[in-house]
């Protein structure tokens, strides 16, 4: 039974909340405090319960649920108010000290929804909950406490697939922004099971599913272990695990995440790095070449500035590690050529292929102010290493005359970065490729060019989450 069906039919929650918190902390700091599955309709409603600690102080509080729509829900007047007559989506209430107050939602007629709930005060706060199961009599099957914390950007949570229990998450991204989440289910020997998922999560929506369904880690069988969840937005984290046949179901605790370097991006604004030797780069021989009808694609083999990690491999760790460089505006992890640009993945291009803008070039290898240079910049643990086409001209004049683009790969991270100064006339036409390729040749993040080409002063960045997952993110 799916962690949904679960929660449209089954899940009711009661939620006592308590508000405990430093003394020293300012009254004029709101605290938000987000609870990640709120269950109404059908029988079914939400209570929280506000108890004021203070025994001196007033404490004010906002509370607001919303439905998810992605879960059948949709705008409604959710909340029943002590003292008020309908259904409110928001309420701003006060608790008088060492006193308590009990809100729930309405239980409106008709389906099953489901969303979360947001709970501010200026108060100093801490929270607690209970979690209710109910059967279809409305008696209590089972009751769990929710252990609440902060919104965090990683989490280690149990992760359960057996015929007697399985576990899930409810998982709420309470920011304005989307959030990219990977989850890596790791065996109890700590080591990797099944490929990284990938989710984006809009801002203020949710996800809420067991680990053994499709867009997780269907498939997966007999699995005792755990999941690491890792977001470049702070989440909110709710696990579950359901029992069978009782259809008992308890909180987990989230444990930390994993410790290491935390998931850092590179964004998708433009910030060109000069590579030439104006901009304390070098240029990079690649022999002759003054034919404009030279379509050869004349690459040489360069040494790792440092290590870079593309696809979850990492290459530049050994000084006999080499990285081919092509005037056709590609690069590869090792020794490989191509002279055709042909769509991705590819069998007949390389492996671990970076294509900012992979077309038939061509330049006087006589001036110096053209062709392909490279810079080291930053200081380590945090440098960048730059290649850059500078001025090298269309074999195919329909494109243009002559375009100018980079790649900048980071140490410690693997997004890849694609800068663009000049594109030609026609970066949408026939004969260019945009994107890369792993080293099987099987999995690629190839651009759309028709609906998004490369522009001048525009940048693309591939940002990377885990096992195969890249997301390109374009300003």
């Amino acid at each position: 039974m799916s962690f949904k069906r679960w929660k449209i039919v089954l899940f009711v929650f009661s939620l006592a909340v308590l508000f405990l918190g430093a003394t020293a902390r300012s009254q004029a700091q709101q605290t938000d405090f987000f609870i990640p599955q709120v269950v109404d309709g059908g029988g079914y409603r939400t209570l929280f319960t506000v108890t004021n600690l203070s025994a001196s102080t007033v404490a004010p509080f906002t509370i607001q649920a919303t439905f998810d729509p992605a879960f059948g829900g949709g705008p409604a007047a959710i909340l029943s108010i002590p003292g008020q007559t309908g259904g409110q989506a928001s309420a701003s209430q006060t608790v008088a000290p060492s006193g308590q107050i009990t809100i729930s939602t309405v239980g409106a007629a008709g389906g099953v929804k489901v969303g979360w709930a947001k709970i501010s005060t200026p108060a100093t706060v801490g929270v607690s909950a209970v979690f209710l199961v109910v059967d279809g009599n409305g008696n209590v099957a089972s009751a769990a406490g929710i252990l609440p914390q902060p919104s965090q950007p990683t989490f280690t949570v149990i992760g359960m697939i057996k015929s007697s229990a399985k576990t899930g998450v409810a998982v709420l991204n309470p920011s304005n922004v989307d959030a990219h989440a990977t989850f890596k289910l790791l065996d109890a020997n700590g080591s990797q099971v099944s490929t990284d998922k990938a989710m984006t999560i809009p801002g203020l929506t949710k996800i809420a599913q067991f680990f053994d369904e499709g867009s997780l880690f269907a498939g997966v069988t007999n699995f005792d272990g755990s999941v690491a969840i890792s977001s470049d937005v702070p989440l909110q984290v709710l696990s579950l695990r359901l029992d069978f046949p009782s259809g008992n179901v308890a909180t987990l605790p989230n444990l930390p995440g994993r410790t290491g370097v935390p998931l850092q991006h590179a964004d998708a604004s433009f910030s060109w790095i000069d590579a030439t030797p104006a901009g304390g780069g070098g240029r990079i021989a690649l022999g002759t070449d003054v034919n404009s009808t030279d379509v050869n694609g004349k690459t040489t083999n360069i040494a790792f500035p440092f290590s870079i990690t593309m696809y979850g491999r990492t290459y530049g760790n050994t000084p006999f590690d080499q990285m081919s460089v092509s005037e056709d505006g590609w690069v590869s992890m090792g020794n490989g050529f191509a002279a055709t640009p042909t769509a991705l993945p590819s069998a007949t291009l390389p492996p671990g292929l970076v294509a900012p803008f992979f077309a038939n070039f061509h330049y006087n290898n006589t001036n110096p102010n053209v062709g392909v240079f490279s810079r080291v910049d930053g200081t380590l643990p945090n440098r960048r290493f730059v290649i850059e086409w500078t001025d090298v001209s269309f074999v195919d004049s329909s494109l243009g005359t002559s375009a100018r683009f980079e790649v900048v790969f980071f140490e410690g991270t693997s997004d890849i970065k694609f800068q663009y100064q000049v594109v030609g006339n026609n970066p949408a036409g026939p004969g260019i490729v945009v994107g890369i390729q792993d080293d099987t040749r099987t999995q690629a993040v190839s651009v759309d060019r028709s609906s998004n080409p490369p522009g001048a002063n525009k940048a693309k960045t591939l940002q990377y989450f885990g096992g195969t997952n890249y997301t390109l993110v374009q300003n």
